[in-house]
């Protein structure tokens, strides 16, 4: 007749050994996660589960993927144990002297778990006959479950290191007490799976802060680079400006020399018809071409100078005629230069061809 049977849950934990064997469950009495039963488990149990282990070994060979090794115990209670992922498997169990053990193969999960120390006590999940006893006993290995909370005191976590102490690991390992404490949980009352829970929310929360604290520094970084790139784009307009006035001025200054030089401005005027240039409203083009157009006004009457009259029209014209006197002087006088152009300056005949040079564009009557 087929047995009624059903699953009871016991935590416990052992070092891992040299040869990997590590210990599932110890001998003895212990409580389910209930607290309403007792689970006995002795040397007779755990035959019973090494039997039936071998007998499915026998019977699917290769398919047969071991007892599976879980974060808690989500093949058994999904509510308070989401995360079905495995972290590894039995992949051989023995009955000793004193309690069932087995050896873990562990995948890229189960290492990195292992290897961070996140859940390290092994809480197995078994099957047993169902029975309205308030004792049990368990005869069918179902999974390992991975947790922080063992019941039994002094038990020790799955550690791959043969030095390993129970001293070292106790400091290492935060107790029920103290865990509940941070949690706000009372640690009598509180079960594995509330703890877990109460853990899972705590890490999410923690990950959500990080996560906010870091995209909120990713923010403050691009408003920093944003605001860097506006000051670096002001400059860079404000240096091209520039430029550009000095381009202007460049311009501007040329083409008014040259319209004081024709006698089209007076030196009084140079300044402000530069600055007619610079102004930002100003229309380069139609300066350019009114001054162009605008005609001198020196005296273009022919200029008495003795045996000879010069027509003087623009400043160059002066500037040659005094010079062909001087060299003149030089030449037929033996002056030398500084001698001839005081000659020639000198001489009221070139009074008013001096005269007029004192101010461009215009001749002294």
């Amino acid at each position: 007749m087929k047995k009624n049977r059903s699953i009871a849950l016991i935590a416990n934990a052992a070092p891992i050994s040299g040869d990997e064997w590590v210990m599932i469950a110890p001998y003895g009495d212990h409580p389910t996660a209930c607290r309403k039963k007792v689970q006995r488990f002795g040397r007779e149990q755990a035959d019973a589960m090494v039997a039936r282990f071998n007998s499915v070994w026998h019977q699917l060979g290769t398919l047969f993927r071991g007892v599976p090794i879980f974060h808690g115990h989500p093949d058994v209670d999904r509510k308070n144990w989401p995360d079905d992922r495995r972290l590894g498997k039995i992949t051989k169990i023995e009955a000793r002297e004193d309690g069932l053990w087995g050896t873990p193969e562990f995948n890229a999960l189960g290492e990195e778990n292992r290897d961070e120390g996140w859940w390290l006590y092994p809480s197995p999940a078994w099957m047993h006959p169902r029975t309205s006893a308030n004792v049990v006993l368990p005869d069918e290995l179902l999974s390992v479950g991975l947790v922080n909370t063992p019941n039994i005191d002094g038990s020790q976590p799955w550690s791959n290191s043969e030095d390993s102490s129970t001293e070292t690991e106790t400091n290492d390992y935060m107790k029920k007490e103290e865990l509940c404490a941070h949690l706000g949980l009372d640690p009598e009352k509180a079960t594995d799976e509330e703890i877990s829970s109460a853990f899972s929310k705590m890490k999410a929360n923690a990950a959500a802060k990080t996560t906010a604290e870091a995209n909120a520094a990713t923010a403050k970084t691009e408003k920093a680079t944003a605001e860097t790139k506006v000051t670096e784009a002001n400059t860079a307009k404000e240096n091209a400006e520039n430029a550009e006035r000095e381009t202007r001025k460049t311009l501007a200054t040329a083409l008014v020399n040259s319209a004081v030089t024709a006698g089209k401005v007076t030196e009084a005027e140079r300044e402000e018809t530069i600055n007619s240039f610079l102004a930002d409203d100003a229309d380069l083009d139609k300066l350019a071409k009114d001054l162009g157009e605008k005609e001198g006004t020196l005296n273009s009457e022919h200029l008495d100078l003795g045996d000879r009259k010069v027509k003087i029209s623009n400043a160059r014209e002066r500037q040659n005629a005094i010079q062909a006197e001087v060299n003149s002087r030089m030449n037929n006088q033996g002056l030398n230069y500084d001698d001839a152009f005081q000659s020639v300056k000198s001489d009221p005949k070139f009074a008013q061809l001096f005269e007029s040079m004192k101010q461009p564009g215009e001749v002294a009557e």
